[in-house]
């Protein structure tokens, strides 16, 4: 069967949107420098996705399915050696490894001379402990060669791998990375991370992994269906959502198979997980991480060998004995026939397309989806000025044949609609005002009990710390671990401050839509009153365009919102919520602790720190903002549109008799534009069509 549909899918759509923006190049819709500015973020954009797991749950085997289709990594080391790996695009099959420097390795050797006696009650010290003293142990192999290969990178055969990840590898011991480079085309701008796990004896590796995981557009999470959900996952995912965000992650149950076999349904399996995440959601009442994950994260069955039987040549499978047992067994097991059935029944596609959606979620708005609908929005707007130029032109033939008498009803008429629509605008502005007003104060209410809270924990942290204990034996992995303590409550700080952030902006843009609606409406209905000689319609899109995407429908506008920078293009809802996304998004590692540990000055760094996330008082923000949409629409509507109506009414009956020329030079001009009008909305209809297939 065919393989990689996901990545392949990912290739296609970026390039169907190269198609389409080429389109709207064709057309003048965009600029050149518009458009390479385009292709240049699609190309050297990279989609990250991480893998981590505890050993025995699969990850090889399902990097093999995801990836290759087919047995290109070895199975998993040891918990303790696990290198971290990035698989990749490259012309040729071929790996580089990276070995620790001999700074690593002199930290490495002082853990590994530590008693595991002085961190019986720590089990992340003593992993990390057994870890160092396993390199250390290993490191035998490589011989005198030890030092010179300390701090190097070293190119080989990717058949060579078993070398540098294999529990018996000869370069084990000091392989800090590897990166895998296959001539695969999909795979390009695709970047796989294999991680090691946390608890590593290596604080650079670690804190790499971390880096990888936090850049991730998503991260899979692979658990063992047959094993109770231990210590180590719990660990995993206490370190990993802090680093990763719980949007981010996905939770894939692999091996499902081995729990089917001995009669359990995939409902059972599912409950089965989901009650173990409620547990540690308990253990851990504390940490926000956890129990985000248990709200958010839907736990997915899938079986990665079978996915991989299903890829690999059946003519491979029939050479080897094992894959023949495995594959058999799997055919009894289902009572299926073949491997399309297998693919089928491994539940892989579900699991890749919840990758994609996920994807989708992190890459498309950036890089396809908003672009895409700017240029949508040029056409429509190319074609809705011509519309506007015609129904101007329109109304200067209906005011040039009208008599003195109809030209005093209409402008009485019109003033009368000025007046009528200014109300509603001021109405409008001051009702959005009224909604969002306590939503965001409670919003701010909510954000600052969070952080008084937290900075209260994380300060007790430090006043429970012995004065004594820190000038005893082990007084710098004390102070370490006050500083993960510190860190781990300022992460959980963030993450409820973007969950209040995430519901109060849902909260506030159904409530701005809604109030939008009705006030869209009212302004139709003065229109329809009062205006029955004129054309609204294309004045009333452009009011509603600016309402939901906050861009003035014209370049150029001097006002206060646009030369605000980007803030210009956001939606009112999103401008509103500004000051918060800005304090909610931002985490800076402040908490390194150097020198002498000055217990009172620690105390008020970290409150100071806790602080910076205090929420200011922003209701002159609101008024202002709301203050310039308002703006902003009597400019759309009363000035652009209803004012220069009055003026030719006024202009029309200052004149002694009817303008049969202007009429003459407004129909011929109707008659160019109406074949511009024609040509464009035809772009406007082929340029939809081929954004649907984006």
């Amino acid at each position: 069967m065919e393989n990689n549909n996901f990545f392949k899918e990912i290739q296609e759509k970026r390039k169907r949107f190269e198609e389409y923006a080429k389109k709207a190049l064709n057309y003048q819709w965009i600029t050149q420098e518009e458009y390479d500015e385009y292709l240049h973020k699609i190309e050297n954009d990279k989609l990250t996705i991480g893998v981590i797991g505890q050993m025995k749950c699969g990850k090889s085997t399902f990097l093999n399915a995801l990836i290759f289709g087919d047995e290109i990594l070895p199975a998993a080391t040891t918990p303790m050696t696990a290198s971290l790996s990035v698989i990749t695009y490259g012309a040729e099959k071929s790996l580089e490894a990276e070995f620790y420097t001999s700074d690593e390795w002199a930290e490495l050797q002082v853990t590994a001379n530590r008693s595991l006696d002085e961190v019986i009650v720590n089990t992340s010290e003593e992993s990390k402990i057994k870890a160092a003293k396993e390199l250390v142990s290993k490191a035998e192999k490589i011989g005198g060669n030890l030092s010179t290969l300390l701090g190097t990178k070293r190119k080989d055969k990717l058949e060579n791998i078993i070398e540098y990840v294999g529990a018996d590898g000869k370069y084990i011991a000091i392989t800090k990375s590897v990166r895998l480079e296959y001539p695969l085309e999909y795979l390009k701008g695709v970047e796989i991370v294999d991680t090691p796990g946390f608890n590593d004896p290596i604080v650079s590796r670690e804190e790499r992994t971390k880096e990888f995981l936090k850049k991730a557009d998503v991260v899979v999470m692979l658990l063992y269906a047959g094993r109770a959900f231990d210590a180590t996952d719990k660990d995993i995912i206490f370190n990993l959502v802090r680093n990763v965000g719980v949007g981010k992650v996905l939770i894939g149950v692999n091996k499902y198979d081995l729990c089917y076999e001995r009669g359990e349904t995939s409902e059972e399996i599912i409950e089965a997980v989901r009650e173990q995440l409620k547990k540690a959601s308990n253990e851990f009442a504390h940490n926000n991480s956890i129990g985000d994950l248990v709200r958010k994260a839907e736990p997915i069955l899938l079986s990665a060998n079978m996915a991989l039987m299903s890829k690999i040549p059946l003519s491979k499978i029939q050479e080897d004995e094992n894959l023949q047992f495995y594959y058999k067994r799997a055919l009894d097991i289902f009572e299926i026939s073949n491997q399309d059935q297998m693919y089928e029944k491994s539940l892989m596609q579900n699991f890749e397309d919840a990758i994609k959606e996920q994807v989708i979620k992190s890459k498309d708005e950036i890089l396809i989806a908003k672009p895409k609908n700017r240029i949508t929005q040029i056409g429509e707007n190319k074609a809705g000025e011509v519309e506007i130029a015609i129904a101007k032109l329109k109304e200067d033939i209906e005011i040039s044949t009208m008599s003195k008498e109809k030209a005093e009803e209409a402008q009485y008429n019109v003033e009368k609609a000025k007046k009528r629509a200014e109300k509603k605008i001021n109405n409008f502005g001051a009702e959005i005002e009224d909604i969002v007003t306590p939503i965001i104060r409670n919003l701010r209410n909510e954000i600052e009990g969070n952080v008084i809270t937290n900075r209260r924990k994380a300060v007790q942290k430090i006043r429970d710390l012995k004065d004594r204990v820190i000038f005893n034996y082990g007084m710098d992995n004390r102070k370490r671990n006050l500083d993960n303590d510190i860190k781990n409550i300022y992460e959980d700080t963030c993450i409820q401050y973007r969950n209040f952030y995430e519901e109060k902006y849902n909260q506030i843009v159904s409530e701005i839509k809604k109030a939008s609606s009705y006030f869209i409406m009212d302004i139709e209905e003065i229109c329809e009153k009062y205006l029955e000689d004129f054309e609204p319609k294309e004045y009333i899109n452009k009011v509603n365009r600016y309402l939901a995407s906050g861009r003035m429908p014209q370049e150029g506008d001097d006002n206060d919102e646009m030369s605000g920078g980007e803030q210009g293009e956001l939606s009112l809802g999103d401008v509103l919520l500004f000051p918060f996304a800005l304090l909610g998004a931002v985490y800076r590692d402040v908490f390194g602790l150097g020198g002498n540990f000055d217990k009172d000055g620690y105390i008020a760094h970290i409150e100071s720190v806790f602080d910076e996330l205090l929420p200011k008082d922003i209701n002159n923000w609101i008024s202002e903002k709301v203050e310039i949409r308002v703006s902003n629409i009597k400019k759309l509507f009363l000035e652009e549109f209803l004012q220069p109506i009055d003026e030719k009414l006024q202009e029309r009956m200052n004149e002694s008799s009817e303008n049969a020329q202007k009429v003459v030079e407004a129909e011929q001009k109707i008659n160019n534009l109406l074949s511009q009008s024609k040509a464009l909305k035809e772009q406007v209809v082929e340029m939809k069509m081929l954004a649907q297939n984006i």
